[in-house]
Protein backbone atom coordinates (compact mmCIF):
# COMPACT_ATOMS: atom_id res chain seq x y z
CA UNK A 1 0.00 0.00 0.00
CA UNK A 2 1.41 3.50 -0.84
CA UNK A 3 2.19 5.44 2.42
CA UNK A 4 3.67 8.44 0.70
CA UNK A 5 1.67 10.89 3.19
CA UNK A 6 2.10 8.50 6.27
CA UNK A 7 4.46 11.22 7.55
CA UNK A 8 4.53 9.93 11.25
CA UNK A 9 5.14 6.00 10.61
CA UNK A 10 7.70 7.37 8.33
CA UNK A 11 9.45 9.31 10.62
CA UNK A 12 9.44 7.38 13.77
CA UNK A 13 10.66 3.94 11.84
CA UNK A 14 13.77 5.94 10.44
CA UNK A 15 14.27 7.25 13.67
CA UNK A 16 14.05 4.11 15.23
CA UNK A 17 16.37 2.50 12.71
CA UNK A 18 18.74 5.55 13.09
CA UNK A 19 19.31 5.05 16.72
CA UNK A 20 19.57 1.53 16.50
CA UNK A 21 22.38 1.70 14.16
CA UNK A 22 24.39 4.31 16.27
CA UNK A 23 23.66 2.15 18.74
CA UNK A 24 25.18 -0.83 17.41
CA UNK A 25 28.11 0.92 15.92
CA UNK A 26 29.06 2.67 19.65
CA UNK A 27 29.35 -1.39 20.72
CA UNK A 28 31.37 -2.30 18.21
CA UNK A 29 34.84 -0.40 19.61
CA UNK A 30 33.83 -2.57 22.74
CA UNK A 31 33.26 -6.07 21.25
CA UNK A 32 36.88 -5.61 19.59
CA UNK A 33 38.76 -5.03 22.20
CA UNK A 34 38.66 -8.66 23.35
CA UNK A 35 39.62 -9.67 19.86
CA UNK A 36 42.23 -7.43 19.61
CA UNK A 37 43.92 -7.25 22.70
CA UNK A 38 45.34 -10.27 25.12
CA UNK A 39 43.36 -9.28 28.36
CA UNK A 40 43.78 -11.05 31.77
CA UNK A 41 40.04 -13.42 32.50
CA UNK A 42 38.76 -11.37 34.88
CA UNK A 43 39.00 -7.91 31.81
CA UNK A 44 37.83 -10.53 29.48
CA UNK A 45 35.12 -11.32 31.61
CA UNK A 46 33.83 -7.50 32.27
CA UNK A 47 34.16 -7.16 28.83
CA UNK A 48 32.34 -9.68 27.70
CA UNK A 49 29.72 -8.60 30.53
CA UNK A 50 30.08 -5.46 28.95
CA UNK A 51 29.27 -6.31 25.26
CA UNK A 52 25.83 -8.71 26.51
CA UNK A 53 24.85 -5.15 28.33
CA UNK A 54 25.04 -3.55 24.98
CA UNK A 55 23.41 -6.22 23.21
CA UNK A 56 20.44 -6.33 25.59
CA UNK A 57 20.21 -2.51 25.18
CA UNK A 58 20.23 -3.16 21.65
CA UNK A 59 17.07 -5.63 21.67
CA UNK A 60 15.08 -3.39 24.37
CA UNK A 61 15.62 -0.59 22.28
CA UNK A 62 14.46 -2.41 19.53
CA UNK A 63 11.36 -3.74 20.91
CA UNK A 64 10.76 -0.14 22.27
CA UNK A 65 10.85 1.56 18.98
CA UNK A 66 8.69 -1.69 17.45
CA UNK A 67 5.71 -0.72 19.97
CA UNK A 68 5.87 3.26 19.37
CA UNK A 69 5.81 3.02 15.52
CA UNK A 70 2.98 0.28 15.54
CA UNK A 71 0.20 2.52 16.55
CA UNK A 72 1.24 4.51 13.43
CA UNK A 73 1.91 1.59 11.29
CA UNK A 74 -1.39 0.29 11.59
CA UNK A 75 -3.02 3.78 10.88
CA UNK A 76 -1.02 3.76 7.78
CA UNK A 77 -1.89 0.17 6.85
CA UNK A 78 -5.60 1.02 6.99
CA UNK A 79 -5.43 4.33 5.49
CA UNK A 80 -6.27 6.35 8.68
CA UNK A 81 -3.90 8.93 8.88
CA UNK A 82 -4.13 10.45 12.72
CA UNK A 83 -4.74 14.09 11.72
CA UNK A 84 -7.13 16.40 14.05
CA UNK A 85 -10.94 16.92 13.50
CA UNK A 86 -11.13 20.75 12.78
CA UNK A 87 -12.84 22.99 15.39
CA UNK A 88 -12.09 26.05 14.45
CA UNK A 89 -10.58 28.53 11.32
CA UNK A 90 -8.47 31.33 11.45
CA UNK A 91 -6.94 31.70 7.99
CA UNK A 92 -8.39 30.60 4.43
CA UNK A 93 -6.18 30.49 1.82
CA UNK A 94 -7.54 31.55 -1.72
CA UNK A 95 -5.91 29.97 -5.25
CA UNK A 96 -6.89 31.86 -8.26
CA UNK A 97 -6.64 28.79 -11.14
CA UNK A 98 -4.07 29.39 -13.70
CA UNK A 99 -2.04 32.05 -14.32
CA UNK A 100 1.03 33.47 -16.60
CA UNK A 101 1.95 31.76 -19.07
CA UNK A 102 -0.89 29.14 -18.51
CA UNK A 103 -4.48 30.96 -19.80
CA UNK A 104 -6.89 28.23 -18.49
CA UNK A 105 -10.47 28.28 -19.89
CA UNK A 106 -10.64 30.40 -22.91
CA UNK A 107 -14.25 32.61 -23.08
CA UNK A 108 -17.07 32.45 -25.44
CA UNK A 109 -16.23 36.24 -25.68
CA UNK A 110 -12.53 36.93 -27.36
CA UNK A 111 -10.03 38.04 -25.08
CA UNK A 112 -11.35 36.60 -22.12
CA UNK A 113 -9.39 34.12 -20.17
CA UNK A 114 -10.06 32.09 -16.77
CA UNK A 115 -7.07 32.79 -15.25
CA UNK A 116 -7.70 36.72 -15.12
CA UNK A 117 -11.66 35.95 -14.21
CA UNK A 118 -9.85 33.39 -11.24
CA UNK A 119 -7.63 36.22 -10.00
CA UNK A 120 -10.34 38.84 -10.03
CA UNK A 121 -12.89 36.52 -8.27
CA UNK A 122 -9.94 35.97 -6.01
CA UNK A 123 -9.25 38.94 -4.80
CA UNK A 124 -12.22 40.37 -3.94
CA UNK A 125 -13.40 36.83 -1.87
CA UNK A 126 -10.12 37.28 0.22
CA UNK A 127 -11.79 41.09 1.00
CA UNK A 128 -14.56 40.00 2.06
CA UNK A 129 -13.64 37.31 3.62
CA UNK A 130 -11.33 39.64 6.00
CA UNK A 131 -14.02 42.42 6.06
CA UNK A 132 -16.71 40.17 7.08
CA UNK A 133 -15.49 37.32 8.68
CA UNK A 134 -12.95 39.04 10.53
CA UNK A 135 -9.71 36.34 9.29
CA UNK A 136 -7.43 36.10 7.77
CA UNK A 137 -6.07 35.28 3.98
CA UNK A 138 -3.46 34.27 1.85
CA UNK A 139 -3.91 33.54 -2.15
CA UNK A 140 -1.23 31.57 -3.56
CA UNK A 141 -0.84 34.34 -6.67
CA UNK A 142 -1.75 37.79 -5.97
CA UNK A 143 -1.04 38.91 -10.06
CA UNK A 144 -1.11 37.41 -13.43
CA UNK A 145 1.69 34.57 -12.44
CA UNK A 146 2.08 31.19 -13.57
CA UNK A 147 2.79 28.14 -10.52
CA UNK A 148 2.61 24.84 -11.31
CA UNK A 149 0.15 22.68 -9.35
CA UNK A 150 2.78 21.42 -6.90
CA UNK A 151 4.11 24.86 -5.87
CA UNK A 152 0.52 26.24 -5.21
CA UNK A 153 0.30 23.03 -3.27
CA UNK A 154 3.17 23.95 -1.32
CA UNK A 155 2.84 27.31 -1.48
CA UNK A 156 -0.67 26.74 0.64
CA UNK A 157 0.79 25.04 2.89
CA UNK A 158 3.77 27.15 4.04
CA UNK A 159 0.86 29.51 4.40
CA UNK A 160 -0.30 27.10 7.13
CA UNK A 161 -4.23 27.86 6.00
CA UNK A 162 -6.89 25.60 7.66
CA UNK A 163 -8.94 26.07 4.55
CA UNK A 164 -8.06 26.10 0.68
CA UNK A 165 -10.50 27.37 -1.78
CA UNK A 166 -9.64 26.79 -4.92
CA UNK A 167 -11.44 29.61 -7.91
CA UNK A 168 -11.61 28.07 -11.60
CA UNK A 169 -14.04 29.10 -14.60
CA UNK A 170 -15.49 26.02 -16.15
CA UNK A 171 -15.43 25.01 -20.06
CA UNK A 172 -16.93 22.78 -21.95
CA UNK A 173 -16.89 21.96 -25.93
CA UNK A 174 -21.24 22.69 -26.29
CA UNK A 175 -21.27 25.96 -25.38
CA UNK A 176 -24.98 25.52 -24.42
CA UNK A 177 -23.68 23.88 -20.79
CA UNK A 178 -23.90 26.16 -17.99
CA UNK A 179 -24.18 26.02 -14.25
CA UNK A 180 -22.18 26.07 -11.10
CA UNK A 181 -20.32 23.26 -9.46
CA UNK A 182 -18.21 22.56 -6.39
CA UNK A 183 -16.13 19.53 -6.17
CA UNK A 184 -13.79 18.10 -2.98
CA UNK A 185 -11.29 15.35 -3.03
CA UNK A 186 -11.82 11.44 -3.82
CA UNK A 187 -12.02 9.42 -6.91
CA UNK A 188 -13.86 11.03 -10.25
CA UNK A 189 -17.38 9.91 -9.50
CA UNK A 190 -18.41 9.80 -13.42
CA UNK A 191 -17.14 10.63 -16.81
CA UNK A 192 -17.68 14.43 -16.85
CA UNK A 193 -15.65 15.07 -14.06
CA UNK A 194 -13.11 12.88 -14.81
CA UNK A 195 -13.14 15.09 -18.25
CA UNK A 196 -12.63 18.41 -15.97
CA UNK A 197 -10.05 16.77 -13.43
CA UNK A 198 -7.58 16.06 -16.45
CA UNK A 199 -8.08 19.87 -17.99
CA UNK A 200 -7.46 21.04 -14.20
CA UNK A 201 -4.56 18.70 -13.47
CA UNK A 202 -2.95 19.64 -16.96
CA UNK A 203 -0.04 21.22 -14.84
CA UNK A 204 0.97 18.51 -13.14
CA UNK A 205 3.61 16.15 -13.25
CA UNK A 206 1.95 13.54 -11.78
CA UNK A 207 -0.53 11.23 -14.01
CA UNK A 208 -3.75 10.26 -13.14
CA UNK A 209 -2.85 6.32 -11.80
CA UNK A 210 -0.48 7.84 -9.88
CA UNK A 211 -2.82 10.46 -8.59
CA UNK A 212 -5.02 7.60 -7.71
CA UNK A 213 -2.22 5.49 -6.02
CA UNK A 214 -1.52 8.35 -3.09
CA UNK A 215 -5.47 9.03 -2.82
CA UNK A 216 -5.65 5.22 -2.11
CA UNK A 217 -3.53 6.34 1.35
CA UNK A 218 -6.25 9.26 2.00
CA UNK A 219 -10.05 8.11 1.27
CA UNK A 220 -10.68 7.74 4.64
CA UNK A 221 -8.95 10.81 5.95
CA UNK A 222 -10.45 13.31 8.27
CA UNK A 223 -9.75 16.29 5.94
CA UNK A 224 -12.06 14.44 3.24
CA UNK A 225 -15.30 14.38 5.01
CA UNK A 226 -14.19 17.59 6.33
CA UNK A 227 -13.96 18.85 2.37
CA UNK A 228 -17.07 17.40 1.59
CA UNK A 229 -19.07 19.41 4.19
CA UNK A 230 -17.50 22.36 3.39
CA UNK A 231 -18.68 22.11 -0.34
CA UNK A 232 -22.09 21.12 0.76
CA UNK A 233 -22.88 24.37 2.26
CA UNK A 234 -20.53 26.10 0.03
CA UNK A 235 -22.18 24.76 -3.10
CA UNK A 236 -25.82 25.12 -1.50
CA UNK A 237 -25.51 28.53 -0.59
CA UNK A 238 -23.69 29.74 -3.76
CA UNK A 239 -26.61 28.62 -5.99
CA UNK A 240 -29.20 29.70 -3.53
CA UNK A 241 -27.85 33.02 -3.56
CA UNK A 242 -27.55 33.18 -7.51
CA UNK A 243 -30.61 31.83 -7.79
CA UNK A 244 -32.48 34.72 -5.78
CA UNK A 245 -30.53 37.25 -8.06
CA UNK A 246 -30.21 35.81 -11.64
CA UNK A 247 -31.96 33.48 -14.14
CA UNK A 248 -30.78 30.42 -15.91
CA UNK A 249 -28.94 29.71 -12.81
CA UNK A 250 -28.28 25.89 -12.97
CA UNK A 251 -26.81 23.75 -9.45
CA UNK A 252 -24.26 21.09 -11.02
CA UNK A 253 -24.16 20.06 -7.46
CA UNK A 254 -20.58 18.79 -5.49
CA UNK A 255 -18.64 15.99 -7.02
CA UNK A 256 -15.66 14.36 -6.09
CA UNK A 257 -12.38 14.55 -7.98
CA UNK A 258 -8.63 13.71 -7.45
CA UNK A 259 -7.52 16.99 -8.20
CA UNK A 260 -4.18 17.44 -7.89
CA UNK A 261 -4.40 20.66 -5.75
CA UNK A 262 -6.69 19.20 -2.97
CA UNK A 263 -4.95 15.80 -2.97
CA UNK A 264 -1.54 17.41 -2.28
CA UNK A 265 -2.93 20.25 0.38
CA UNK A 266 -2.84 19.93 4.26
CA UNK A 267 -6.11 21.27 5.11
CA UNK A 268 -9.92 20.78 4.37
CA UNK A 269 -10.16 22.01 0.60
CA UNK A 270 -12.33 22.53 -2.58
CA UNK A 271 -12.51 23.41 -6.03
CA UNK A 272 -15.32 25.97 -7.03
CA UNK A 273 -16.24 26.00 -10.82
CA UNK A 274 -18.21 29.68 -10.50
CA UNK A 275 -19.33 29.37 -13.84
CA UNK A 276 -18.67 28.41 -17.47
CA UNK A 277 -16.73 31.14 -19.65
CA UNK A 278 -17.65 28.87 -22.70
CA UNK A 279 -21.33 29.85 -22.20
CA UNK A 280 -22.05 32.96 -23.94
CA UNK A 281 -24.74 33.92 -21.41
CA UNK A 282 -22.32 33.33 -17.99
CA UNK A 283 -18.88 34.45 -19.53
CA UNK A 284 -20.85 38.10 -20.20
CA UNK A 285 -21.55 37.94 -16.38
CA UNK A 286 -18.58 36.58 -15.41
CA UNK A 287 -16.34 39.88 -16.73
CA UNK A 288 -19.21 41.85 -14.64
CA UNK A 289 -18.61 43.20 -11.67
CA UNK A 290 -21.80 42.73 -9.88
CA UNK A 291 -21.66 38.89 -11.06
CA UNK A 292 -18.55 38.47 -9.07
CA UNK A 293 -19.56 40.42 -5.99
CA UNK A 294 -22.30 38.35 -6.04
CA UNK A 295 -20.59 34.43 -6.26
CA UNK A 296 -17.77 35.85 -3.61
CA UNK A 297 -21.09 36.64 -1.05
CA UNK A 298 -22.40 33.48 -1.80
CA UNK A 299 -19.29 31.42 -1.49
CA UNK A 300 -18.76 33.76 1.86
CA UNK A 301 -21.91 32.61 3.34
CA UNK A 302 -21.38 29.07 3.08
CA UNK A 303 -18.19 29.25 4.61
CA UNK A 304 -19.88 30.69 7.26
CA UNK A 305 -22.18 28.39 7.54
CA UNK A 306 -19.57 25.46 7.93
CA UNK A 307 -17.26 27.60 10.13
CA UNK A 308 -20.56 27.88 12.51
CA UNK A 309 -21.27 23.70 12.49
CA UNK A 310 -17.67 22.79 13.36
CA UNK A 311 -18.00 25.06 15.88
CA UNK A 312 -21.31 23.48 16.94
CA UNK A 313 -19.33 19.97 17.27
CA UNK A 314 -16.68 21.14 19.69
Amino acid sequence: MHTRYAYVKFFSYNLSVGLYIIIYFAAQPIAGVRRSLSLRPSAQRYVFIKMNLYKETLLWFFLFSFVAVSPCAASAETGRLALPVQTSVERIVIDPGFGGKDFGALGYIEGVYAKDVNLQISRKLAERIREELHLETTMTRTRDQFLTLEQRVTLANMQRGDLLISIHCNAHENHGVYGIETYFLNLASDAKALKVVKAENAGSKENMSQLEMILDDLMVNTKINQSKLLASYVQASLYKHMKDRYSFIRNRGIKQAPFYVLIGAEMPSILIEVSFLSNPRECKRLVSEDYQDNLCEGILKGIKQYITSIQKRN
